[in-house]
């Protein structure tokens, strides 16, 4: 049998940490791209949905930034929500436009499905 009182300790520190440490951003989530001639100034090339969505959200350790080939920059940031993002989707978060630049990454958040991926100012 589950231990629920467990599951509720769980459940609840999960919406802690999202309260008190997640950060708002709005997500710009792609849709599909139009025939639109973006080039000529008609229409837009992509078109995305938007909304706003709680994340944690932290600067890269050095460690990671300093890999030989230099695949993650300075400034590149880690996100962590519950949304599965995908390489096209957009950001902005704290007045600059991030856009993801690695698959998401599920991970296990107290106990739910997380999605971890690297945005880079774009």
């Amino acid at each position: 049998m589950p231990d629920l009182e467990r599951f509720s300790r769980i459940r609840q520190g999960l919406s802690a940490v999202m309260q008190h440490a997640g950060e708002t951003a709005v997500w710009r989530q792609y849709v599909s791209a139009s025939a639109a001639l973006a080039q000529y100034g008609l229409g837009s090339a992509n078109t995305y949905v938007s909304r706003t969505i709680t994340g944690l959200f932290a600067p890269l350790r050095p460690q990671e930034v300093m890999q030989p080939g230099g695949f993650y920059q300075a400034g590149d940031l880690r996100c962590t929500c519950f949304e599965p993002i995908s390489t096209r989707d957009e950001f902005l978060f704290e007045g600059s436009r991030y856009q993801a630049i690695t698959t998401p990454v599920t991970v296990s958040l107290f106990g739910s499905a997380a999605h971890t991926t690297i945005l880079r100012r774009a």
